[in-house]
Order: structure tokens, then C-alpha cells, then sequence
């Protein structure tokens, strides 16, 4: 049943069969078969949001689909930003708050504990719009104690005006998409600021902010021109120079129709690998806490709850243009046209396009992304089918390519080999769990349970599930 997951002896043709799978996602089984009809969503968000919490963490997500330009590898979707259209976008995300809250009280009762604003870039906000936004959800919802509630965005156009805004109405994290410091790659990039400046800035955040605030970078390996010595340098600054609390650090893809899958050309796999290696050893040496296969935090301040709880099932209520969000079993995404998107909100309503309903592959997909995004895997707590004798001769399998080391019994832990194809493991196991339902046609063969109660990271019932409706980057692609 499971030949497809089985990796040939040579190490050069793991690496290559690894290359070859890493664009397939098995989750879409579970779409083509898992869903029933959509509902009307305003319908599903009236039941949704009237229900107790169901996960340890719920969150509010923030969207600001605006950018000031498109960075030469990013294809997601924005509107250029200009100074009169995020004013009245402003207005309309209040609008769309107050009209949730007055619809679904249960909102404001129950606790949120982590707020993320997201993009686009939110830092093209003004302070003024920043600081209504922040301030209304600190004043409207439940905010718990102890919470995290990040802006992400750019460096380049976000001054002390706009920090203070933030930090003084209650915004605890802050998030740049900083790729690299080497000015020269920043430019190829579409980035703005030089190094110097860019260091400048990121300074004077941590010194408004102080310890009230984390700093959070991210970083892309194996950009075309990066060479070991810029890496290198990379790291130096991260963990000698600038201030920061933690660091996610990515490998590049090339996505279709970007200027820089157009004009450049990616490292090769043993280029990239060893520039993963450099960072993985140099942190560990170094006393930085894992966090995740690619988060690293430096202080206890970098929890990296939002990232994680995305990836596992965090209950997420949206609210923007393009937000996506789950909640009481349904997985909702927001109006991406905003002439549309405010009309909607001006009538009194949330500003939805679509809910769909929870399927087991998402319930999956989270326990499964839990154990790999963490460096682990336990198949008797995603299913026990896969403990059978074929599934355990994929498990050897992987032990012998390299892949998973053993960790107990019926446990391993991912290799530093695993760790850097994660995301591929993770699609490789959820198609295993395919098989098991589906079989080879698609017709449910198999009796894989879903998981549910003790067997969910997060202690959902088995009605939950997210699998990152928002379809954008978890962290900022601007600064």
C-alpha cells in the first residue's frame, strides 16, 4: 500500500526522489473527498462565533492587503497602497469589529490571546490607523494577561511615530521580513533600506520598545548570489549586532511568476543544505531555543504562539479583505475584492466570502504538523493504522535514508536531514493517511480515525481544524 513512500538506498537518489515529491500535496485527497457543500457563510459565522472556545489559544487575524511595491519573489496578492484607501480601510475594519461584536456577543466573553496583523504590509498604515486598530481591540475584545500581538511588515517606511503608536497601545511584537542585511542582495530583492539603515531602525524599535517588545526577523537561504561568507554575516548580526529576540529562517522558493524565479536561479540542493547546517549548528551552539523547524528564539520573549497555532488548529477569527480565519468547525475567507469587501461591511455584515466545512484532513494534517514542526513523530497518536507492518516498513525505511531516528518505541525524531525536508515529510504522511482512507481510487477502503480530544496538540474536540485558510505568508515579505 505504501511503496509510494519508500526511498531508494543511494543517498544521491533519496535527495532526488526528496526534490521530486516536494511539490505534491496529498491534502487535496482529503478535499476532493472530505468536504459537504459550503453553507451559506454568514449563516455558519452567526453559529461559529456564538460558540464557547474550543482550543487553548484563539487568536484574531488582521489583514492589510497593501503593499508599497511587489519584492521580486513574492506572488501573493496586494493593492498598491495609497495614503486615502487605507484611511477608509481603516473605517471599514472598525466597521466589520463593531458589527461582529454587536451580532455574535459570545466574541467578546471569550479570551483572545494572540492578535496578528498581517499583509501586505500593516506598517503602511498610519500611526493614526495603527493606533485606532490596536486600541480598539484592546478596549473590545477580552485580551488575555499574557499575550502576544504582533504587527509584521516593513522597516523601511515605519518611523518612531509609528512605533510608538504600536508599543503604546499595546502591540508587544513586531515582525520584519528582513531576508538578508547584505544591501546589494537587498536591492535584487526589491528591498529599500541599506544595511546600515536597516540595522539603524531595527535599534531604535528595541529601544522604544525595550523589554515590553519582541523583535522577530525572517530570513531566506539560498537566494541567488548568496554565498557562504553572506550567510555567514547574516548570522553575525542576528547574534552579535542587532538586538532581536528571535529569527525564522526559510529556504527559498522560486514561485512561479516572480521576477525572481524569472531572472535568477536558486542554489543547489548541497549549496542550500550547508547554509542550513551553518545556522542549525551555529544557533544550537549558541543557546537558541528551537521553537520550530525553521523559528528560532533567542529571549524567553519570541514564544512564536501565532506561527504555530496557525499550523495546528488554532481557532483564528478573521477580519480585512483576504483574511482567512477557522472557527467552530469552519474554515472562513474574507472578500478579496474591497469595493466589494466594504460594501458588505457598510450593510452591517461580516465581510465573508466563503465558510467550508471542517474535514477530516484537516484534523489530521494538524497532529501531523504539530509532531514534524517540532521535530518529532509519534504515528500511534495520529493513527493507529499506522503502526501496521507495511506502515512501520515505511518508518524503517526512513531510518535507513536518513531521514528519522529512533526515538523510543514507535517514535522518532526527525535527522537534521528530516528537519530540512519537514514540510515534504509532512505531505509524504498525510498522503500515507490518504491511502488508508481513499485507497488507490479515492473510494474510503481504509478506517483511519481521525484524531480528537488528548490526541490534538491543542485540546480540540473533534470539530476543530485550520489548515491556514489565510493562503499568505505567516511572517512578513516586506522591510
Amino acid at each position: 500500500m505504501f511503496s509510494d513512500f519508500l526511498f531508494p538506498e543511494a543517498p544521491a537518489d533519496v535527495i532526488a526522489r526528496l526534490e521530486e515529491k516536494k511539490h505534491f500535496n496529498h491534502t487535496e485527497n482529503f478535499r476532493r473527498h472530505g468536504n459537504v457543500p459550503p453553507p451559506a457563510p454568514q449563516e455558519a459565522w452567526a453559529q461559529a462565533a456564538s460558540l464557547p472556545k474550543r482550543t487553548a489559544r484563539r487568536a484574531i487575524y488582521l489583514h492589510v492587503p497593501f503593499c508599497l511595491h511587489r519584492c521580486s519573489f513574492c506572488s501573493f496578492y496586494s493593492n498598491a497602497t495609497r495614503t486615502s484607501d487605507l484611511d477608509g480601510y481603516t473605517a471599514s475594519v472598525l466597521a466589520e469589529m463593531k458589527n461582529a461584536l454587536a451580532g455574535t456577543p459570545q466574541l467578546a466573553e471569550e479570551t483572545i490571546d494572540v492578535v496578528y496583523f498581517g499583509g501586505g504590509t500593516p506598517t503602511d498604515l498610519s500611526a493614526k490607523n495603527l493606533a485606532a486598530l490596536v486600541s480598539f481591540i484592546h478596549k473590545n475584545f477580552r485580551i488575555a494577561p499574557d499575550y502576544e500581538f504582533t504587527v509584521e511588515g516593513r522597516t523601511s517606511d515605519f518611523g518612531e511615530e509609528k512605533i510608538r503608536a504600536c508599543v503604546d497601545n499595546g502591540v508587544n511584537r513586531f515582525s520584519f521580513g528582513v531576508q538578508t542585511f547584505d544591501t546589494e542582495l537587498r536591492r535584487k530583492l526589491g528591498r529599500i533600506m541599506s544595511k546600515e539603515e536597516l540595522v539603524d531602525r531595527l535599534s531604535l524599535v528595541k529601544k522604544i520598545g525595550g523589554e515590553k517588545i519582541a523583535l522577530m526577523l525572517d530570513f531566506i537561504y539560498g537566494l541567488p548570489g548568496q554565498t557562504p561568507a553572506l550567510w555567514d554575516e547574516d548570522l553575525r548580526m542576528i547574534t552579535e549586532v542587532v538586538p532581536v529576540d528571535g529569527a525564522d529562517l526559510y529556504q527559498l522558493k522560486l514561485l512561479p511568476g516572480t521576477s525572481l524565479a524569472r531572472a535568477g536561479k536558486d542554489l543547489s540542493y548541497d549549496e542550500r543544505y550547508a547554509l542550513f547546517m551553518t545556522a542549525r549548528e551555529r544557533l544550537t551552539r549558541l543557546g537558541w531555543k528551537r521553537l520550530s523547524m525553521t523559528h528560532w528564539g533567542r529571549t524567553p520573549l519570541e514564544r512564536n504562539w501565532y506561527n504555530h497555532g496557525t499550523k495546528t488548529g488554532m481557532e483564528l477569527v478573521p477580519f480585512g479583505s483576504r483574511a482567512g480565519g477557522f472557527l467552530g468547525g469552519y474554515s472562513f475567507m474574507q472578500i478579496p475584492d474591497l469595493k466589494k469587501y466594504t460594501e458588505t461591511v457598510a450593510a452591517g455584515k461580516k465581510g465573508l466570502m466563503v465558510a467550508v466545512p471542517d474535514n477530516p484532513g484537516i484534523r489530521f494534517k494538524n497532529v501531523v504538523t504539530h509532531q514534524l514542526e517540532l521535530g518529532f513523530l509519534d504515528p500511534e497518536k495520529i493513527s493507529a493504522e499506522l503502526l501496521s507492518g507495511e506502515a512501520k516498513a515505511v518508518w524503517k525505511n526512513w531510518i535507513r535514508a536518513g531521514i528519522l531516528v529512533p526515538d523510543g518505541e514507535n517514535r522518532y525524531k526527525l535527522s537534521p536531514l528530516g528537519e530540512y525536508w519537514h514540510v515534504t515529510l509532512i505531505s509524504l504522511v498525510m498522503g500515507m493517511i490518504a491511502k488508508i482512507l481513499f485507497g488507490k481510487c479515492g473510494n474510503a477502503t481504509g478506517s483511519a480515525t481521525p484524531p480528537h480530544g488528548n490526541a490534538n496538540p491543542l485540546g480540540r474536540g473533534s470539530h476543530g481544524g485550520h489548515n491556514r485558510p489565510r493562503m499568505l505568508p505567516a511572517e512578513a515579505a516586506n522591510a
